[in-house]
């Protein structure tokens, strides 16, 4: 048996670890439904390509992050589909199609040898792109490491193991020039290299016949261990950030699978740390590693794995006290998204976040607060836990009252005002304010009163999306019964639930508009139908996460608030889609209120070095984390909610 036919039979050997290691990934993928992730219209189509080429193969965001680990990734990456394609070429023209009779073998092979100076170029050019990336991934991982890059031996041995094949690579270039006599001279570096060897006494051919079978089976290797590595992440990036160009997210309706995209995702994670920096739970909770995205993607990852086994021979599951360990991270986190923004490969973990919470949910492993919490819900149908007779309390001291509807087609718009607005006395001038708005512009509007229930919103951020539903049932059985045109809401998460949560817990339209308070806000002042008096004030705003980057609504706020007269708007450090949280996200506050406290201390100190004198805000909760962050600093800095502030400027 010669040489090439070792190298064949181990060949196809690996690739069939490589096709075992893909199949045992995709049986969770085909479980999933694809009509949820993949357009049918040709648009759509085109969008998706779009998207694969802009974020997946460009990889747009990485280049906006960082110039340098761009070039690196994009070299690395490109260097070897480059090197791929034409090695795929030259097994296509010298091995398969001279099998077939009538074709010329001889003729074919010399249109794809590698002395074609076309294919002698692109082959040195492809080797040098990958060498290139290969030294700047080194460089960047041992001699100028940065704080969040998390590595361990797989990572050491991906990079040896990569760099070998580099290495054999120039190597056999050089063997092959000097064993083949080849004129070879587009190879601009293989030549010389072949010059700076050929000095050597050595039997040329036999060395070739060596380097082939070494080099060839190091890149074999290499790609059989693609499913079982971290470099899995090129091929199901490829995916997620293709699909960045469709807007559904998350699952539909109340089951806690992880959906198809999910299952990309898992897989797409490259541990590269960018999300780290950016996540405010982890910066006040430095030594809890179970917080950051990476670690709670590879704990799920491993999780899966080993519950689904390797071609159905399942792993020893993981101990009580790693899933436990595991909560406490994945609850510790606000869901405030800043690490979705910051993803190379656009993982769209506010999602995924709340399917882990479903996952430990169902396991039983909710933290006792929120244990607590779905038993209020289930039983008030509110937060406070109060009678439902107290929901319109906050309107007791209105000169005009709400009207409480009850009949169909009363209203145009009704107010959904939403449980910490209605029931906790810090944010009751948020409702009595946009009471007073609507009433001034002359709005044909009502309120629900006691037939509001809780929108659902704390439950499916804890994980609890079939408790929701109920919830979600009757508020919009209510309004679509009342025939009211358009619900508004002053709570970012309430507009955030209606909108994108409701049709998908329900699989059903609403059949009516969603707007928030700002968006409404922002057409009246456009349209000059909000008198407000002048105000000489320095202000800054702080963007809700779930109005910001969960719903896109940044410039609705700011346009408002120019619409004052001689006010002045400054931006903190972190605005729009970067903004830090309130820390009043994602149930944090009922697990843990000292984690809460400090990241709204943090935001806090932003707002002050911008030297305004008001912090305006859209959301009550940020009003009331922000507020209390204020007292406990001593800062003297007001926080107040937009609508409020509107409503006294209101001539």
């Amino acid at each position: 048996m010669n040489l090439e036919t070792v190298f064949w039979v181990i060949h196809l050997l690996l690739m069939a670890v490589f096709a075992a290691g893909i199949w045992n990934l995709f049986v969770p993928w085909r479980k999933s439904a694809l009509p949820a992730v993949f357009p049918h219209a040709p648009s759509g189509w085109g969008a998706l390509l779009r998207a694969w080429f802009v974020e997946g193969w460009f990889n747009r965001r990485l280049g906006q992050r960082s110039t340098w680990r761009w070039a690196g990734h994009f070299l690395l990456l490109n260097g070897f589909l480059l090197l791929a394609l034409l090695s795929a070429v030259s097994v296509l023209f010298e091995k398969i199609l001279p099998l077939f009779p009538g074709l010329d073998g001889a003729a074919l092979a010399k249109m794809v040898s590698r002395d074609q100076p076309l294919k002698a170029f692109l082959n040195d050019t492809g080797s040098l792109m990958m060498s290139i990336g290969w030294l700047f991934y080194a460089v960047r991982r041992y001699l100028a490491r940065p704080a969040q890059l998390r590595s361990d031996g797989r990572d050491s041995g991906l990079l040896l193991g990569l760099g070998l094949i580099l290495l054999t690579g120039w190597l056999l270039e050089a063997v092959r020039i000097n064993a083949v006599q080849s004129p070879a001279q587009f190879s601009y570096i293989g030549v010389p290299l072949a010059q700076l060897a050929g000095r050597l006494p050595l039997a040329w051919g036999e060395v070739f016949e060596l380097s082939y079978l070494v080099h060839g089976l190091l890149a074999s290797a290499l790609i059989a261990a693609v499913p079982y590595s971290k470099f899995m992440h090129a091929l199901a990036a490829s995916f997620t950030t293709a699909l960045s160009a469709n807007p559904a997210e998350g699952g539909s309706g109340t089951s806690p699978e992880y959906t198809l995209r999910q299952h990309f995702e898992l897989n797409a994670c490259t541990r590269c740390g960018e999300c780290i920096p950016w996540c405010p739970t982890y910066q006040e909770k430095p030594g809890s590693e179970a917080i950051t995205p990476l670690q709670k993607i590879a704990f799920v990852r491993e999780a899966a794995y080993r519950r689904q086994g390797f071609l159905g021979i399942r792993s020893r599951e993981l101990a009580l006290s790693d899933w436990q360990n595991h909560a406490h991270g994945v609850y510790d986190c606000t869901l405030c998204g800043r690490c979705a923004v910051v993803c190379p490969v656009h993982i769209r973990t506010r999602d995924l976040w709340i399917n882990m919470r479903a996952e430990l949910a169902g396991a039983n492993l909710l933290p006792e607060p929120i244990q607590q919490l779905s038993a209020t819900l289930t039983t008030t149908h509110n937060l406070a836990g109060d009678p439902a007779n107290d929901r319109s309390g906050w309107s007791d001291n209105l000169e005009v009252p709400p009207s409480r509807v009850t009949q169909t087609g009363a209203v145009e718009t009704l107010y959904f005002v939403g449980c910490v607005a209605s029931q906790y006395p810090q944010t009751f001038s948020i409702p009595r304010g946009m009471s007073r708005i609507l009433e001034r512009c002359g709005e044909s509007y009502g309120v629900l009163g006691n037939e509001e229930r809780c929108c659902g919103f704390p439950l499916i951020v804890a994980g609890l999306r079939s408790e929701a539903a109920a919830l979600a049932r009757h508020n919009l059985e209510t309004v679509r019964r009342l025939g009211a045109k358009t619900l508004l809401t002053t709570c970012p998460s309430c507009y955030r639930t209606w909108k994108e949560e409701y049709p998908r817990l329900l699989g059903e339209a609403l059949g009516f508009e969603m707007a928030h308070a700002v968006e409404w806000l922002a057409d009246k002042a456009a349209a000059g139908a909000l008198p407000l008096k002048p105000l000489k004030c320095t202000v800054t705003y702080h963007d809700p996460c779930d109005l910001g980057r969960s719903s896109g609504l940044y410039d609705a706020p700011r346009a408002v608030i120019r619409a004052v007269p001689d006010i002045e708007l400054i931006e903190m450090a972190h605005s729009h889609e970067l903004a830090l949280c309130c820390g009043g996200g994602g149930d944090v506050e009922m697990v843990d209120k000292g984690l809460t406290s400090a990241v709204a201390q943090r935001r806090m100190d932003e707002a002050r070095s911008t030297g305004a004198e008001l912090v305006l805000t859209a959301c009550q909760q940020c009003v009331r984390t922000l507020s209390a962050a204020a007292r406990e600093m001593k800062s003297g800095l007001q926080v107040s909610d937009l609508v409020t502030f509107i409503a006294k400027q209101m001539l």
